[in-house]
């Protein structure tokens, strides 16, 4: 492990690099706990840490603890993936401080295709969705939500706006992300939607269907139906900010 410590006004950073494991997480210790003693706020960069094991976390929940015993603070910046996926398995990410603004890979993102309407389409679609969320630097779990969301939305323009019928229509799906506000924008020509006929079944209600758009709208901030520009028929946009 090797380090460099910045100070910015009252804000000391540590840049970590390499592994942290028992063999260091006394010098890390060293390095980290005199900046809390200071009463400096401390954000410790953990871009290049390509390791981290329990030792490590144990560093991580001690000089978190000792900063809120000092009244001032620990802050995790811009986690690797693999330090970010310990973190979360040991369910520290709503204890610690995570600076999650620096998790998602702040950047522009559009990328759209067209998929033939049928339900034979949806493992392409949930391939395409995943394949555009490996570009974006966000945990395993909204990955997974946000796929699920989308595959939905797919199905929902197969079984209501072309009710299952066989066509060689295509819908549009595009994926967009511009400084943390993701925005995926479905187009297709079917049947006219009715936003207020789009309802979720009451969740008590134990009954096979209507669960799609309840899962839509627990994941996504917001939910919107426009009427399509032409040659487009329908036009639904599923937001999600980003920016934890």
């Amino acid at each position: 492990m090797s380090y460099k410590v910045t100070e910015e006004s009252n804000i000391s950073t540590v840049h970590l690099d390499g592994e942290i494991d028992m063999d260091v997480t006394e010098k890390a210790k060293e390095i980290i706990m005199p900046l809390i003693e200071a009463k400096k706020e401390v954000h410790l960069n953990l871009k290049e840490v390509q390791y981290m094991d329990s030792s490590g976390i144990s560093v991580l929940i001690e000089s978190h603890q000792k900063a809120t015993e000092l009244g001032t603070k620990v802050v995790l910046k811009e986690i690797s993936k693999s330090v970010l996926k310990v973190i979360m398995m040991a369910k520290l990410e709503q204890i610690l401080n995570l600076d999650w603004k620096m998790n998602v890979a702040i950047k522009s993102i559009t990328e759209q295709r067209d998929f033939v309407v049928s339900s034979s389409s949806l493992k392409e679609v949930r391939s395409f969705s995943r394949e555009v969320f490996e570009k974006v630097n966000i945990n395993q779990d909204l990955k997974d939500e946000l796929v699920l969301a989308i595959a939905e939305a797919a199905q929902n323009i197969v079984k209501h706006a072309y009710q299952g019928e066989d066509t060689d229509d295509k819908m549009e799906i595009k994926i967009s992300l511009e400084n943390g506000q993701l925005e995926i924008g479905f187009f297709d020509k079917g049947r006219p939607v009715e936003e207020k006929n789009v309802r979720h079944r009451k969740i008590d209600d134990i009954k096979p269907g209507g669960l799609g758009t309840f899962f839509i709208q627990q994941i996504m901030d917001a939910v919107v139906f426009k009427e399509g520009e032409k040659p487009w028929i329908n036009h639904l946009i599923l937001t999600k900010n980003l920016n934890f």
